[in-house]
């Protein structure tokens, strides 16, 4: 009889170390998959806004070639053309702001970061504003320095975009964004150092 005690006894203790380290496995794995998941969700996400970042590169592309095309300086532009060529500019320029406003919220932004991302958009709104002044984006060349200074900004962006970084909030992702909408970049942003 007592070796029918110990013997269960023994039994007893394997299973629940069995059971046990089953359990602390199911949970870790668990942790480790739900860990995962997220990753791979905001890995998703920073491709769609890389993607969205892309698209509005080529918008901006697109409305200064045709912006430039019928400027004033070459005659006098369709009122209608005009008019939907400053919409389609000022809706880019509002979804480059939405970019910026998600990078601010999901991201840890260096000052060099905060300097990249407030350079871009004041690049980005020269379009506009030479549409509403009736005057050809004068970036004639591929070497034009704003437009040299418009691609770097671009590559530096999208490097902002892919990177992995843990979350801003509250009043440290407030100071970013009011830091990458200052205006102090409009007079500056062709000379923002990427680093």
């Amino acid at each position: 009889m007592e070796h029918l005690i110990q013997e269960l006894t023994r039994g007893g203790i394997s299973l629940a170390v069995t059971l046990i380290g089953l359990s602390v496995g199911w949970f870790v794995g668990q942790r480790l998959t739900y860990q995962w998941n997220i990753r791979q969700k905001r890995r998703e996400q920073d491709l769609i806004a890389a993607q969205d970042f892309q698209r509005l590169y080529g918008e901006f592309f697109s409305i200064w070639k045709l912006w430039n095309g019928i400027a004033p300086s070459r005659g006098t532009p369709d009122p209608d053309l005009r008019g939907e060529l400053l919409r389609r500019s000022a809706d880019a320029e509002g979804l480059v702001e939405r970019l910026i406003v998600k990078l601010v919220t999901e991201r840890q932004l260096s000052t060099n970061d905060r300097n990249v991302l407030g350079s871009f958009r004041q690049g980005y709104k020269r379009l506009r504003k030479a549409i509403e002044k009736g005057e050809p984006l004068g970036w004639a060349t591929s070497d034009h320095p704003e437009y040299l200074a418009f691609k770097r900004l671009a590559v530096a962006v999208i490097g902002v975009v892919q990177r992995e970084s843990s979350a801003a909030v509250g009043p440290e992702a407030f100071d970013a964004l009011r830091d990458v909408t200052c205006n102090r970049h409009e007079k500056t942003w062709t000379n923002e150092k990427l680093g």
